[in-house]
């Protein structure tokens, strides 16, 4: 199976959260899997990528959502 360019974008962003995560220590290469492997760190990065975009949609789609809905009326009475 030939990787494609999506697979290896969800491939670097996941590596980039884990060395992140990590410190920053080592290398980005380290946590990347060789393109042609279906190994762990693969399925790591994927998940976490997916993880990731599926967090930014559903933090997008709140904040259009807020800006939509009317802000609520405030309603004083005078107590004699």
């Amino acid at each position: 199976m030939r990787p494609s360019f999506a697979n290896f974008i969800l491939e670097i962003i996941g590596a980039f959260i884990v060395w992140s995560f990590k410190g920053f220590k080592g290398k980005l290469s380290d946590e990347v899997s060789s393109p042609f492997e279906a190994n762990s760190k693969s399925i790591r990065n994927a998940f976490i990528s997916i993880l990731l975009i599926i967090s930014i949609i559903f933090i997008i789609s709140n904040l259009e959502d807020s800006k939509t809905k009317e802000p609520a009326e405030f309603k004083y009475e005078m107590l004699k």
